[in-house]
């Protein structure tokens, strides 16, 4: 057997695992499909709701009754407290006590969450809707002690008291009484814990009243459980433009100016982020998720004409941020905020990325030129890369790599330093072979569909045969989840 060695990289990006063994950024392969992105990250970086092993999170899929009862108990008591829950135990006469769903089940209906079907069933296979799990989390908050979510009027109070406390706040096109796709519920649990107080019932004054005695700030389940809180006061919620990371050299990452020890990828370089976190320092110091709240240009050539630029950037109403931030092709932040051969008012504008923040242009960079490689043979102190050799330190990579592995890189530091990107793939079945008009490929793998990445220079992968439908093959996505590499199983 050929021996293997692996190395790990200088930086870590958000869409690996972080120091604190959590996805923070979670790059599905079907992240283009998810509208409600914060939610379905935080909560996947919780563990509370979490994506399938072949890299994806299905958002319009629905959830059954028993992963329902899962998410709702996982919220409130968190990775510690399931891990305690009795096993091979069972409240119901269909949930056998060895099936994964039964602590959860019992847990709940213990404690008033969930019931039954008045026969000793539960019918754990079920839909949920909405509503449904509206009322689950506002009993596991401490409501419907006074019976309001029982009886033929139950679905009315849970409506009416889901949307006052904010459980379906940011919904879209969403009808709360069908069933709830996971994206949905993935909103629901986020609003849920992060905006309801949790209560008890004070029998003497028939009120409901804070359940630790105040109106402290940890007295949501996200705060208490979690250590997210989010307030003008105090925040474990982060925000601000990335002007340093690790990935770009830099020995820490630059946040809204402010330094800290959270490692993201080049990708999130000039952008706008959001991070929730615990709060924790050090060794407790835990990264539920990186968000990207920016708005990206790319510009693949440069523009010089009044309608190119009209069409690009949005007419005369343009606004440049202050603080903009701008870039050279190495990834290195300029001492300036004036971006070469950029001039709104005689329509020009260079080849490159332009990240926008609530309306305004935040900053700019030059195009990295992105590879798709695969990682040849390792020494203790040199790698060959895309049929390159490069000393190891001057690799920058997200997470580990060895050889044999299919990876994207830019080329940067005028071609003496590398930067890698781990991505996600998946197996499958090739069940259809389109051309499509832009000419490109789009392949149906399994059930799901994915178009062909434009990232052109493939020279480096393992050579393939044409694909063939009805074979099997491991496919590698890029940053849109498009694929850039298909490789026979």
């Amino acid at each position: 057997m050929k021996a293997v060695k692996r190395f790990a990289c200088i930086c870590m990006a958000a869409a690996t695992l972080l120091a604190s063994g959590v996805p923070a950024r979670a790059a599905f392969t079907d992240s283009n499909q998810i509208q409600y992105s914060t939610a379905v990250g935080v909560m996947n970086g919780a563990g509370i709701l979490s994506g399938y092993t072949d890299g994806s999170f299905r958002p319009y899929g629905t959830i059954s009754r028993e992963e329902a009862a899962k998410a709702v108990a996982f919220a409130v008591l968190g990775e510690a407290g399931v891990m305690e829950l009795p096993r091979n135990e069972t409240a119901f006469s269909d949930v056998d006590p060895r099936q994964w769903s039964a602590p959860y089940i019992k847990w709940c209906a213990e404690n008033g969450i969930v019931g039954g079907l008045g026969d000793g069933s539960f019918y754990p296979e079920g839909k949920v809707t909405g509503y449904q799990l509206a009322k689950m989390l506002l009993c596991a908050a401490g409501y419907g002690a006074k019976g309001e979510y029982a009886g033929s009027s139950w679905e009315v109070k849970s409506a009416m008291d889901g949307f006052a406390k904010g459980i379906f706040t940011g919904i879209t096109d969403a009808d709360p009484s069908r069933s709830v796709t996971r994206e949905e519920a993935a909103l629901y649990i986020f609003n849920a814990i992060t905006r309801i107080e949790r209560v008890v019932y004070n029998e003497s004054t028939g009120a409901y009243v804070p359940a630790d005695g105040t109106e402290a700030l940890d007295n949501t389940f996200a705060a208490s459980v979690y250590g997210i809180v989010e307030t003008q006061s105090q925040s474990t919620v982060f925000r601000g433009i990335v002007s340093e990371n690790f990935a770009s050299g830099a020995g820490a990452t630059i946040v809204g100016g402010e330094e800290y020890s959270y490692r993201t990828g080049l990708d999130l370089l000039g952008h706008a982020a959001v991070i929730y976190t615990n709060g924790a320092s050090g060794i407790k110091n835990r990264i539920y998720y990186i968000g990207d709240e920016t708005e990206t240009l790319d510009l693949k050539n440069d523009i010089y004409n009044n309608s190119s630029y009209f069409d690009s950037f949005f007419g005369e109403d343009l606004k440049i941020s202050s603080g903009l931030l701008v870039y050279d092709s190495d990834g290195a932040l300029l001492d300036t905020n004036t971006i070469p051969g950029f001039d709104p008012e005689g329509h020009s504008a260079p080849a490159g990325t332009y990240n926008f923040y609530n309306g305004e242009l935040i900053s700019y960079l030059p195009h990295f030129t992105e590879l798709a490689v695969s990682i040849g043979p390792i020494t203790d102190g040199t790698v060959v890369i895309g049929g390159e050799e490069y000393a190891v330190e001057n690799v920058i990579c997200a997470g580990e790599y060895s050889e044999g592995d299919i990876m994207l890189a830019r080329l940067m530091a005028e071609g003496t330093r590398l930067v890698l990107t781990p991505v996600n793939s998946l197996s499958g079945t090739l069940s259809k072979l389109e051309y499509l008009d832009d000419g490109r490929y789009q392949y149906t793998i399994d059930k799901y569909i994915f178009k062909q990445s434009p990232i052109e220079d493939k020279s480096f992968l393992p050579t393939n045969e044409q694909p063939v439908v009805g074979k099997s093959y491991r496919v590698y996505f890029d940053s849109n989840s498009e694929i850039f590499a298909i490789v026979r199983q």
